[in-house]
């Protein structure tokens, strides 16, 4: 596939923000070596509108029928409960409200059982190795990555190899087995997934293959039952194949992004291509007001910057957290979830934090309230409306943290997909983008009084101006860090 077509269409998306309601916690033989083409975990984080719009949404089919050989089965979620709807008479029809809340109830709980089978901990090793890998060496420029999708890229990885190839991959993941690392990326996708009305996580991947290479039917069904991944097969350049391609992403982008989507083909070399997404929309639990956003100026490396900034006061509620070179404050999503934000001290630069050990503490941390350095103040916010994309070739990174094997001909085993010989990873890229208004989505604001460290703060409220270059993270109802990036220019 000509990959970078593929990945820039993908990254070059119109910002769009879900209207989010406040909802109640609840409960494939060929001797010849071929090259192996993965495109993984593209991502995509979408706000600034009201209306709903998904990216590369799940569920269409249309005339995939000829060509698909395994569709998953996407988890329920049934409608949070429209009390307008349900109206009769001038009063809430009772029954149907209880009819329709309990629908939605036990497809909620589905996902919090689910968030439940797993923990930070679980994960940690992996993140605190992979977003300092991913994000570091990119000095002036913005650049995000999303963990979570990252991790279910790899996994779908994993059950595609085997030998060496595969355990250098679980070693990354810190998972011993493949039992153990089926139930977690299983478990990671149902809490993950959900689209009620109320709030939007989407996740969606697809496996694409060529016709004239031998696959393995029962490795695509554990892909499809246990990843969700859908698994497609066709002749690689021909416009049927590539028709098709075209016509599965505009479903699953609700349309949306036909014009970038129609020039997509398969290069006649491909043998296997993987398109991975997140679509993540949420509302800020309290929403900035329009009225109060004003001309501002971000002091980037490059100079200053004019920006839009946001301004909130956070109450008494407010908490301000703080290491020996950060300070740190959380906004908070309806329906759960959060963004933290890390603001180096004066001459302490965001890259250097991702190196720092309490900083990754501070991140990977799943309830920041516990955190030891933490107080209670009035905080007021001065945060820039961002929309930043970052496109990452992952390669690299990828072989330093140890994984050798898949990249090389002569040492990459794919044996649990295909018995041709010679298939080897050619390249992995990932690209997020992020956007933040005054109603909400990724990424929020931090900001702290600068040289502060690990002093004591003011008695009861702080100002918080996020005019210099920062960290963030995004969270989803499991407190694991969705998304993570760094803002050097607004």
């Amino acid at each position: 596939m000509r990959s970078e077509k593929l990945y820039d269409a993908l990254t070059e998306v119109d910002g769009a923000l879900v209207d989010e309601a406040a909802a109640p916690a609840e409960k494939q033989k060929k001797k010849r070596a071929v090259r192996l083409r993965w495109i993984g975990a593209i991502a995509a984080v979408l706000a600034a509108a009201i209306l709903l719009t998904a990216v590369l949404r799940p569920g269409g089919t249309g005339g995939l029928t000829a060509y698909a050989l395994e569709t998953p089965s996407y988890p329920a979620a049934a409608p949070y409960p429209d009390v307008n709807a349900l109206m009769s008479g001038g009063e809430v029809d009772q029954e149907a409200f209880t009819a329709a809340f309990d629908a939605w109830s036990s497809d909620r709980w589905q996902r919090v059982s689910a968030r439940n089978r797993y923990s930070a901990d679980d994960l940690h090793d992996y993140l605190a190795a992979v977003i300092p890998a991913f994000l570091g060496g990119h000095d002036g420029e913005n650049v995000s990555c999303s963990p979570t999708n990252l991790c279910l890229a790899l996994a779908m990885l994993a059950e595609t190899t085997g030998g060496e190839t595969r355990e250098q991959i679980l070693s990354l993941l810190g998972v011993s087995d493949m039992d153990s690392l089926r139930a977690l990326a299983n478990n990671l996708f149902l809490a993950n997934y959900n689209d009620d009305g109320a709030m939007k996580s989407l996740l969606a991947s697809a496996i694409w293959l060529r016709d004239d290479l031998d696959y393995k039917a029962e490795t695509l069904k554990r892909l499809a039952e246990n990843y969700y991944a859908a698994s497609f097969r066709g002749t690689m350049g021909s416009e049927a194949y590539d028709k098709l391609l075209r016509q599965w992403l505009n479903e699953q982008t609700g349309q949306q992004l036909t014009d970038q989507i129609g020039s997509l083909s398969f290069d006649p070399e491909t043998v296997l291509a993987l398109t991975a997404t997140v679509d993540f929309s949420k509302q800020w639990y309290v929403e900035f007001q329009p009225e109060r956003t004003e001309d501002g100026v971000f002091h980037a490396v490059g100079g200053e910057l004019a920006c839009r900034m946001m301004r909130q006061d956070v109450d008494s509620a407010g908490f301000y957290y703080w290491g020996e070179r950060f300070g740190a404050v959380t906004l908070s999503f309806k329906e759960g979830g959060e963004t933290r934000f890390l603001l180096p001290d004066e001459g302490v630069t965001p890259e250097a934090l991702l190196e720092d050990s309490e900083a990754l503490a501070f991140l990977l941390t799943q309830n920041c309230q516990n955190w030891e350095n933490s107080k209670n103040l009035i905080i007021h916010l001065s945060v820039p409306k961002f929309d930043v994309s970052s496109q990452l070739t992952l390669d690299q990174s990828l072989r330093e943290l140890g994984l050798t094997d898949a990249f090389d001909p002569k040492t990459a085993d794919f044996s649990p997909l295909t018995d041709t010989e010679g298939v080897f990873l050619s390249e992995l890229r990932h690209g997020t983008r992020i956007a933040v208004d005054e109603k909400g989505v990724t990424a929020s604001a931090y900001t702290i009084i600068p040289g502060a460290g690990a002093a004591m703060p003011p008695d009861e409220e702080i100002d918080f101006t996020l005019d210099r270059p920062f960290l963030f993270a995004v969270y989803g109802e499991d407190k694991l860090p969705l998304f993570v990036g760094v803002v050097n220019q607004p």
